[in-house]
């Protein structure tokens, strides 16, 4: 077997861009939605929050749960620390 063929340098090759979306005449141009665990996380933070008000954690806490009852697809979304600490809010209220 002779020497092997160097493979192509990465920083020597152009990178090429995918051109920006554009919106055509009436289109309806929406920002991306949050990620699963970037909602999570939110309304984690919100609960942990000594400064919340009440009808805050009351809204966190029903945010919470809808967003566990999207399914497996929801629950899959989100790490184990979000999931445990989301059972854990949720557990004295049902």
């Amino acid at each position: 077997l002779g020497p092997r063929p160097a493979a192509p340098s990465l920083a020597s090759a152009p990178l090429e861009l995918a051109p920006a979306p554009t919106a055509e005449a009436g289109a309806i141009v929406t920002p991306s939605a949050p990620s699963i665990s970037d909602e999570c996380e939110a309304l984690l933070t919100l609960l942990g929050s000594d400064r919340s008000t009440r009808e805050e954690l009351l809204a966190a806490r029903r945010g919470l749960r809808d967003l566990l009852d999207r399914g497996p697809c929801a629950r899959l979304g989100i790490s184990r620390r979000q999931h445990e600490l989301a059972r854990l809010y949720l557990a004295p209220f049902g």
